[in-house]
């Protein structure tokens, strides 16, 4: 009865130390826990097949933000513009209410998500230029219009933050030596 116990005592000491271990893995970027999300409220686009703009109507369009910690920030007024060109193309976000940029970056990838009459939506993603959120340098676009018909029509955006790629694979592992820790814990 004593060495089941003491056996039982050293795995629940492993299974702590290694879960230790994990958690001061995940928490090694604490600022990457959530990716942040920047969403513009009303934008007008113009898509001809190849080509593609989205900016704020007259008078700017609202901005507002969730950061890494869940934090809310804004709502602000400001300006945005998306454009892309076939090959490359451009996110600009200015909040105006307290002249700040938010975010500058270089579109990689743009297309079609889905494109229906009335609608359309794009996804596109890009690196990070400057900004004065804490965006990674990385960040993917999301575009939807509900009322898009012959080339153009009104939408919003959402802009988050990709995981870096290295903070993703730490994860991935860590949840790896977990679960072949717990199948051996249960084997036993």
């Amino acid at each position: 009865m004593v060495s089941v116990t003491k056996v039982s005592v050293k795995k629940l000491f492993a299974s702590v130390a290694l879960m230790a271990a994990l958690a001061l893995t995940l928490g090694a970027k604490p600022a990457e826990a959530l990716p942040l999300d920047l969403s513009i409220g009303s934008l007008d686009i113009l898509y001809d097949g190849t080509n593609f703009s989205a900016s704020e109507p007259s008078g700017g369009t609202g901005l507002s933000w969730v950061d890494e910690l869940g934090v809310p920030g804004g709502p602000v007024i400001g300006t945005a513009s998306i454009s892309w060109n076939g090959v490359s193309g451009v996110i600009n976000v200015f909040d105006t209410d307290n002249g700040v940029q938010l975010l500058l970056a270089n579109l990689i990838t743009f297309a079609v998500d889905t494109l229906s009459s009335p609608g359309a939506s794009w996804v596109g993603f890009a690196t990070v230029s400057s900004s004065t959120l804490p965006f990674t340098s990385m960040v993917r676009v999301a575009i939807g219009s509900t009322d898009f018909i012959g080339g153009a029509g009104t939408g919003a955006a959402d802009i988050t933050s990709v995981p870096e790629p290295a903070t993703l694979a730490l994860t991935l592992v860590g949840f790896g030596i977990a679960a072949v820790r717990a199948r051996r814990l249960r084997r036993s």
